[in-house]
C-alpha cells in the first residue's frame, strides 16, 4: 500500500480553508451593522436583545458597529452567554443591557471582570420601572427566579394605570405599597420597558449621550440622528394615544404571558392575562382557562392575543371555546429569523402592534 504524498502548498491551503471555516462557524452572530462595511474607527456596541440594538443602529448609523448577542428566533429568557460572547463584551466600547432579573449573569460578569461602568449602559436606570402584577384570574408564577424588585435603583415618578396600583419604582423605593395578590410570589421588576414609546425615547437619549462621551468628534451627528428618531417615536406615541382614545373597547385578553405592563399603563388599557410578565410557568391551571373563556364570552370580546414565538396552545383552547380570533402582540425582545432577514425595526413592530390592538378594540 502506497502513501500518497501531497505538495506542501496543498497542505497549507487545506489548513487555511479549514481554519477559516471553523472561525466562521464559531463567530456567526446577528448584527445590525453592514457585514461588508469596515469597522475601523467605529464605536463597538454589544447588546443582549433587540430594542437597544435597533436604537443604537439608528442613533449611531455608520459610526457604530452593533452586535446583538441574542440570535434571531431564540427565546430571550433562556439565553446564556458563550465564552465568545464574554470576550466580545469585554472588548466592546459600550455594553447595553436591561438590568432586570434575566440579566443576573451580567451582574456576575461585571463583578468578576475589569469592565468599567463607563462602558456599560443599564436601560432600567433611565426610566420609571414598575413591578410585575398579578391580576384577576391570572396564574401566579411559582418558579419565577431572580432578584426581588428592590434590588435595583431606578429613577422616575409613580405611574397610574387602569388597575389602580401604586407600584412604580423610584430611586431607593422598597416597594412595600404594592397591591399584588399571593404573598409567596417574589415581586420582580417588569423588564419590558421598551414597550412604551416614551421609554424608548429615554433609552435612545441615554445611548446618544453615551456615544457622545465615547466619540466627541461626532457629537453633532449623534444629536442629529437622535433628534430625528425621537421625532418618529413621538409620532408613534401620538398615534397610539389617538387610536386608543377613538376605540370602542378598552380591554385586551392575553391567553399567554404578559410582557406589556408598560404599554397598557401608557395608554390606560385594561387587560387580563394567563401569566404575569414573561413567567417561567406556561402551563395554565383549569381555573385560569375557565376565567379567560368566561371573560371573553361575558364581554363579547372578538380577539385574543398571544406573543411572538408562542406555541399558542392556550390561545387555541380559548379561541375554540369562544369563537374569538387570535392576534399577535410583539414584545420586541427579539426578532424571528424572517423578521431579521427583512431588517424589521422597532417602529415596524410597534406600528403592527397598534394595528392589531385597534383591530381588537374596534
Amino acid at each position: 500500500m502506497h502513501n500518497k504524498k501531497y505538495p506542501a502548498y496543498t497542505l497549507v491551503l487545506t489548513i487555511i480553508i479549514l481554519a477559516l471555516a471553523l472561525l466562521s462557524a464559531c463567530s456567526k452572530t446577528y448584527s445590525n451593522s453592514s457585514p461588508d462595511a469596515s469597522s475601523a474607527g467605529r464605536v463597538k456596541i454589544i447588546t443582549v436583545n433587540f430594542p437597544p440594538a435597533d436604537f443604537s443602529r439608528i442613533v449611531g448609523k455608520d459610526l457604530v458597529e452593533v452586535r446583538q448577542l441574542l440570535l434571531p428566533g431564540v427565546e430571550s429568557h433562556v439565553f446564556e452567554p458563550t465564552p465568545q460572547d464574554i470576550i466580545a463584551i469585554k472588548e466592546a466600547d459600550l455594553f447595553i443591557y436591561g438590568g432586570g432579573s434575566s440579566d443576573n449573569w451580567v451582574r456576575n460578569l461585571l463583578e468578576d471582570s475589569e469592565i468599567s461602568s463607563e462602558n456599560t449602559l443599564i436601560m432600567m436606570d433611565y426610566v420609571t420601572t414598575v413591578i410585575e402584577e398579578t391580576t384577576e384570574g391570572m396564574q401566579e408564577d411559582h418558579d419565577h427566579t431572580g432578584d426581588a424588585a428592590d434590588d435595583h435603583n431606578h429613577t422616575g415618578d409613580d405611574a397610574d394605570d387602569s388597575h389602580v396600583h401604586d407600584d412604580s419604582v423610584g430611586h431607593g423605593d422598597d416597594n412595600d405599597g404594592n397591591n399584588h395578590t399571593g404573598d409567596h410570589h417574589v415581586l420582580e421588576l417588569d423588564e419590558h420597558i421598551w414597550t412604551d414609546p416614551e421609554n424608548a425615547i429615554k433609552i435612545s437619549a441615554a445611548i446618544q449621550n453615551k456615544l457622545i462621551e465615547l466619540d466627541t468628534d461626532n457629537a453633532e451627528e449623534y444629536r442629529t440622528n437622535y433628534n430625528a428618531f425621537a421625532k418618529e417615536l413621538h409620532e408613534l406615541d401620538n398615534e397610539w394615544h389617538k387610536g386608543i382614545a377613538d376605540s370602542k373597547r378598552n380591554t385586551l385578553i392575553f391567553a399567554d404571558r404578559f410582557p406589556f405592563r408598560y404599554l397598557t399603563d401608557a395608554y390606560e388599557l385594561e387587560y387580563y392575562a394567563a401569566f404575569p410578565g414573561c413567567a417561567a410557568e406556561t402551563e395554565p391551571n383549569p381555573a385560569t382557562i375557565v376565567f379567560l373563556i368566561n371573560k371573553v364570552k361575558d364581554e363579547a370580546i372578538p380577539y385574543i392575543f398571544t406573543i411572538e414565538m408562542s406555541n399558542q396552545a392556550l390561545a387555541g383552547t380559548v379561541a375554540e371555546a369562544t369563537g374569538a380570533e387570535i392576534l399577535q402582540l410583539h414584545s420586541l425582545h427579539n426578532l424571528t429569523v424572517e423578521e431579521a432577514n427583512e431588517n424589521t425595526s422597532y417602529l415596524d413592530l410597534m406600528y403592527k402592534n397598534l394595528e392589531n390592538v385597534l383591530k381588537a378594540l374596534n
